[in-house]
């Protein structure tokens, strides 16, 4: 459920704001934005909402079906099958692995405390030793997942989450009528 209400704050320049290191809100919207790809890119593939029912179906029906200890086409298909049935359980679990390392270089890397604006210009933060200005050029493509936005650049990476939580519900809604007149989503809805 998305809390963004179109057109309701047009064109207003959103004020800097004070933004504290957090790691566990780094973590849970990072997780958020991990499951939101995985759902999305799940469903894409229609192949895989046809494949694990049937491998799942088969290998009921080709368990329970007697065999001769011999019959290796019987061991091949098993092990096929169930091979077919942890593909993408494993593959989950380590794209999982390598993006909590991710969140974790992510939240170490970042300052204990920054500034975030936007505008009609771009985004921009502001740190102790940093200043840094995203043109909305530099994004492309992005997707609204309840009250957070993913913006990509144009090969379809992340670039930036911004969360109405983080920088309130006001701002959000102001940054979402920006971002949908300048960038395309990047799934179809």
């Amino acid at each position: 459920m998305s809390l963004y209400s179109p057109g309701l704050y047009r064109y207003q320049t959103m004020e800097w704001i004070t933004i504290k290191k957090d790691n566990q809100l780094t973590t849970r919207l990072f997780l958020a934005y991990f499951h939101h790809e995985w759902k999305k890119k799940l469903f894409k593939q229609k192949l895989w909402l046809v494949t694990l029912p049937l491998a799942i179906i088969l290998l009921i029906n080709h368990l329970t079906t007697l065999h001769e200890e011999t019959d290796y086409t019987y061991h091949f298909i098993t092990v096929l099958l169930i091979f077919v049935l942890i593909y993408l359980p494993l593959i989950y679990v380590y794209q999982r692995i390598k993006f909590n390392k991710f969140i974790k270089v992510v939240s170490d890397e970042s300052p204990d405390e920054f500034q975030f604006r936007f505008d009609e210009e771009g985004t921009f933060y502001q740190a102790k030793d940093l200043y840094l200005h995203q043109k909305w050029s530099s994004f492309k493509y992005y997707s609204l997942n309840g009250d957070a936005v993913y913006l990509y650049n144009d090969k379809k990476r992340i670039k930036e989450i911004l969360s109405a939580e983080i920088i309130g519900f006001i701002d959000f809604n102001r940054a979402m009528d920006i971002i949908q007149r300048k960038l395309e989503p990047k799934y179809a809805a």
